[in-house]
């Protein structure tokens, strides 16, 4: 588990109390961050999405809570994340980045992003740093018309 997964479930709560929909992109095998958020906003919709079948099925047999969507971000379905209040992920590649932040552009919704322990990939230009406890997250807020 990471050592800040509290700390980014805490901003992200903090900041999307009144979400209606939260997706996280690239779930892999722990969803510690998810959880946690669900508890804390039980009445929003999380979605968790990877391109690995296998790796949600098993997280929907243990997480019920938690709802599954296969869907590759580098040719996404943006009906999965269309009136998203945030999308997120964790320590993605840094080729994930710019679909990433397209996807939040596309569907305007906002994008925060946990980056690896080395940061140097990664070009956050439009996302403020955000330090919240143990957690350093890279924010992008979406332009909303």
């Amino acid at each position: 588990m990471l050592s800040d997964a509290y700390d980014i479930a805490s901003y992200i709560v903090a900041n999307y109390q009144k979400a209606r929909k939260i997706v996280e992109i690239g779930i892999g095998k722990l969803p510690v961050i998810a959880i946690e958020i669900k508890k804390r906003l039980p009445t929003t919709l999380l979605l968790v999405v990877d391109i690995n079948p296998i790796t949600l099925e098993d997280i929907a047999r243990k997480y019920p809570e938690l709802v599954t969507v296969i869907d590759d971000v580098f040719n996404p379905d943006l009906s999965v994340y269309h009136d998203a209040n945030l999308i997120y992920s964790i320590r993605p590649p840094a080729e994930m980045l710019p679909p990433l932040l397209k996807i939040a552009k596309q569907v305007k919704t906002d994008l925060i992003i946990r980056p690896t322990a080395d940061e140097s990939p990664y070009d956050f230009k439009e996302f403020k740093l955000v330090n919240y406890g143990m957690a350093t997250l890279y924010h992008y807020f979406a332009k909303r018309e």
